[in-house]
């Protein structure tokens, strides 16, 4: 990602230490422009960014001719400048558009950015995205990316789609008045200056096709690769077709006429470069080739049945017979191959790692928190004058090694990440609760962290990362106001499918995933001993829904380490001892010994082993065969009413030293039977595993639910809302802090669509922030529909309409409810983006939903996102929203609940902003999120 333009703050301004000066003036009436105060010389900058690095896919990375100055381009995180001073990446496109512009997150999005070698002060970048509507186009800056003119608008952008293809963007390098762009639907495109003007021109499909795909969007032309040629240019154009037999490289000497190149079939090309001495290399799915000037295409490919996209020509090598390709895509198994003969023969080197295999340090020691090594490798390159400086841009960010011509020798590479200042994470959820973590966020991809000090990467336990599990999409986040250590959270997994929630009692430490009980690290060990697991706010519920039997089971942890270990924790069962078989403790006095328990394993699947003195417990990570789980039923019917329980297992000395996390978790069938259970027809889980690669996730019987939104009740942590994603989904709730979920009666259905990444911020869930009730909205639709409210005064169980907000709105995948820190308090904002005239709002109801009066109509609409902070005396809060007042975009702030408002400083960045958050604890503090381009944070 890109660095900020602004600097850090200072830690003990971010910790509130020190006061700060104020740079804003409040307004006299809603309707007032916002008069601002010029900060003290030496001031801190308003909004900087909360670090983290990484997180987002780098597609491409070039340099000027002399490597002093070295690029990289993403999906969604605009283009950045490596900083070597600092060791560090700055933003050269936060804005490269006004950031007041309603659609300029699509300048995020760069497909292809090029240097000219004549004069490398001047850059070139392909902006936009058409899934995005607004921006697109070619943009020119003379001073490296300082300042931007946009100098084409009409060529068809997708910066996001087909990412892992080649640069589509060329100057001539014997004529800086040339460009040449690939576009995905408009075919190759010439691009010559006359003066300070422009004029673009459409190479015809009969010389360069367009591209074709069977289905969906084009590659089109995937690469623009120039030959000098003594100073007469060869131009190079890669097109790929997947249907037809267009696809392949095409040449010309003259920018006219164009020939298609000939030996070895490259029918759908991902990127093209050219050596010093003229010479074509060129990868795809399967096969890396080279094409000497002038003559035909000749297959090199390193290993069969791989598919080759990343491609660096080193251009120090004057005979240009050293190159690298990257496998495109192997997660943690990335192979990257070096030849020094024109690929006649090949090094290998897997495992890009430095000291150790889950090692990943940036070069001044710190370590890099987000992605893995080698993940979806799009691109590679070779520094000028710096023949063994190889870098490497993945889903994640880069990676560079100074040693790369040991690549493939017994000592390897070694590989330093820079990710610092990087910051292109799509954020799904900000939050800050009145005590504890500084701030809790949940992004996409790359799951979520919890900050102690948001001037600072986070490196405490875990990386501070959400774990159980780690990664995947995390939309949904909520605290409890009687007690801030629990919080409850949401997630998807947008990579193997699956996803659910999960909650944590000691303030975003440590998690239990819905369904799981509880979750400790056991190790067997030469002493016997008891193992104690608190149980008792489900098997409580359980009793008091008059449920007098239970089944627990224990399962190990899938995403812990060692991953590929095979070994058991093991405990006694009822065979091998009664007075050692597992058992509850109920009430600190009650001891009630297991009805029947079992392991089941995938090793022998129609197994029973009911009968076994042990009980085993073990995981794989990618096999079933080696995954053993034990099964435990308990007869409640001889005890009253539950307040604790604890589950007691007993482990028999032994010298193996298996050690596991071991979770337990919640089943709903109690009727198995020990003497004929197995892994075949064992009962699932509440928390069930979708394939053995997969993310657990929560079972409503046979339907699976993840992602979504969640609530918290203010007056009982143990009770929850849950709306998960998918339009039609009921909502439900739990009693026992998210182990056990009941669908709710008579509530609206979410409108969420099953997407991974928050392009849809609707937020339909809220709870009260004082008195415990819940609130649904049902938005209107894109004609206009008013937005109806229900409530829930019992925990979640039952909903009623309660009221409706009366003024006709219209984008109700942009529309939130959102409950303010008193009673009976809550706002609605919707953006009505898209609107002529624009519309949306912001309205706000002091009775519970019932009735509802909107603030400052007509000077405030296409409210984004509307948070609460901490009040500037004692009592009360502060307001925040993110739209458009008087047809100005910003973020604001208002002191007396929307009666006037101060203007924040202009957005340090045009990408759209997909959370918001009062700081609960820092008055006038805020953190807003955005699609791409992670968090930031103003004082």
């Amino acid at each position: 990602m890109i660095a900020s333009r602004s600097t850090i703050i200072a830690a003990a301004l971010l910790l509130g230490g020190l006061p700060l000066p104020s740079a804003k003036a409040a307004l006299d009436t809603t309707t007032g422009t916002a008069d601002k105060v010029p900060p003290p010389t030496g001031a801190a900058p308003f909004w900087s960014a909360v670090p983290l690095g990484g997180g987002g896919y780098v597609t491409g990375l070039v340099s000027d001719p002399t490597g002093a100055d070295i690029y990289g381009r993403s999906d969604c995180g605009g283009a950045f400048r490596w900083n070597e001073a600092k060791a560090q990446w700055d933003s050269i496109t936060d804005t490269i558009v006004s950031t007041s512009d309603i659609n300029s997150n699509a300048a995020m999005s760069i497909s292809s950015i090029a240097v000219d070698p004549k004069h490398p002060n001047q850059l070139y970048a392909a902006v936009g995205d058409f899934t995005w509507a607004g921006l697109h186009g070619i943009f020119s800056s003379s001073d490296k990316g300082a300042h931007w003119t946009q100098i084409n608008s009409t060529i068809v952008m997708n910066g996001q789609g087909f990412r892992t293809c080649g640069e589509r963007l060329q100057v001539d390098p014997n004529n800086s008045n040339i460009l040449w762009f690939g576009s995905i639907r408009d075919g190759l495109q010439k691009g010559v200056r006359s003066s300070e003007a422009w004029t673009w021109t459409q190479v015809p499909s009969t010389s360069v096709p367009f591209g074709t795909v069977a289905k969906g969007d084009k590659p089109g032309v995937t690469f623009v690769a120039c030959d000098k040629n003594g100073g007469s240019t060869i131009v190079y154009a890669g097109v790929f077709d997947s249907v037809g037999d267009t696809g392949g490289i095409y040449m010309s000497k003259d920018g006219t006429n164009w020939s298609k190149a000939t030996g070895v079939s490259i029918t759908k090309p991902m990127r093209g470069q050219v050596a010093p001495n003229g010479t074509l290399y060129v990868t795809e799915n399967g096969t890396v080739a080279k094409m000497a000037r002038g003559g035909e295409l000749q297959a090199i490919t390193p290993e069969a049945n791989i598919s080759y996209v990343g491609l660096a020509i080193d251009p120090n090598d004057p005979t240009g017979n050293t190159l690298y390709v990257a496998e495109a895509s192997n997660g943690q198994m990335g192979k990257i191959f070096r030849t020094i003969d024109g690929g006649t023969t090949w090094a290998r080197q897997a495992m890009n790692f430095n000291n150790q295999k889950y090692t990943r340090t940036e070069p001044d020691g710190t370590r890099t928190l987000t992605g893995y090594w080698f993940g979806d490798t799009s691109s590679l390159f070779v520094t000028p004058k710096h023949p063994n400086e190889l870098w490497a841009g993945d889903f994640f960010g880069v990676a560079r090694t100074q040693n790369a011509q040991d690549l493939g020798t017994s000592n390897g590479a070694f590989w330093y990440m820079l990710q610092k200042n990087q910051e292109q994470t799509c954020v799904a959820a900000l939050l800050n609760a009145p005590a504890g973590a500084r701030l809790m966020a949940g992004l996409c991809d790359v799951g979520g962290f919890r900050y102690l000090n948001t001037a600072a990467r986070p490196y405490g336990t875990d990386g501070d990362a959400f774990t159980n599990p780690y990664g995947g999409s995390n939309p949904g986040l909520d605290f409890s106001e009687r007690d801030n250590n629990v919080w409850a959270r949401t997630w998807n997994n947008p990579f193997l499918g699956g996803g659910s929630g999960a909650v944590s009692n000691d303030g975003g430490v440590t998690w239990l995933i819905f369904g799981e009980i509880g979750e400790q690290t056991v190790a067997n060990g030469n002493t016997a001993n008891w193992l104690a697991v608190d149980v008792g706010t489900y098997v409580a519920q359980q009793k008091a829904r008059g449920n007098n039997t239970v089944t627990l089971v224990l399962s190990s942890d899938n995403s812990i380490k060692p991953l590929w270990s095979t070994g058991a924790v093991i405990f006694d069962s009822k065979e091998s001892d009664m007075a050692n078989a597992p058992q509850l403790l109920v009430n600190g006095k009650t001891s009630l010994v297991v009805m029947a328990d079992a392991t089941v394993g995938g090793s022998q699947p129609t197994t029973n082993y009911g009968s076994a003195k042990n009980l085993l417990v073990s995981h794989k990570y990618d096999s079933l065969k080696d995954r053993r789980w034990v099964y435990l039923k308990f007869d409640l019917g001889s005890v009253g009413a539950i307040s604790s329980a604890t589950l007691r297992l007993h482990q028999p000395g032994t010298t193996d030293s298996t050690s596991w996390k071991l979770g337990v978790y919640a089943c709903a069938n109690t009727s198995w039977d020990e003497n004929t259970i197995t892994w075949e027809n064992k009962p699932n889980m509440l928390a069930s595993n979708v394939d053995p690669n997969g993310s657990p996730q929560y079972m409503d019987g046979v339907t699976p639910l993840c992602g979504g939104r969640i609530a918290v009740s203010s007056t009982d942590p143990n009770i929850m809302v849950w709306l998960p994603q998918g339009e039609g989904t009921a909502p439900h709730y739990s009693r026992d802090r998210g182990v056990s979920w009941t669908a709710c009666t008579g509530a609206p259905a979410s409108q969420m669509k099953s997407r991974d990444n928050p392009g849809t911020l609707i937020q339909q869930l809220a709870a009260d922030r004082v008195n415990g009730k819940f609130y649904l909205a049902s938005f209107g639709g894109a004609d206009g529909g008013n937005h109806a409210v229900s409530v829930s005064t019992d925990g979640g169980v039952t909903w009623a309409p309660v009221g409706t907000v009366p003024a006709a709105t219209y984008n109700v995948y942009h529309a939130q409810i959102v409950a303010a820190p008193a009673a009976n308090d809550v706002w609605v904002c919707d953006d009505g983006t898209g609107t002529k005239p624009p519309r949306g709002g912001l309205w706000r109801s002091t009775d519970g939903g019932a009735t509802w009066s909107q603030i400052a109509s007509g000077a405030i609409n296409q409210v984004r996102a509307v948070s609460f902070g901490k009040a500037q005396k004692d009592t009360g809060y502060t307001v925040f929203i993110a739209g458009y007042r008087n047809g100005t975009k910003g973020i604001y702030r208002s002191d007396d609940q929307g009666a006037t408002w101060v203007a924040l400083d202009p957005l340090p960045t045009g990408a759209d902003i997909d959370a918001l958050a009062g700081d609960r604890q820092n008055y006038g503090k805020v953190f807003f999120g955005t699609r791409g381009r992670g968090a930031f944070q103003g004082h």
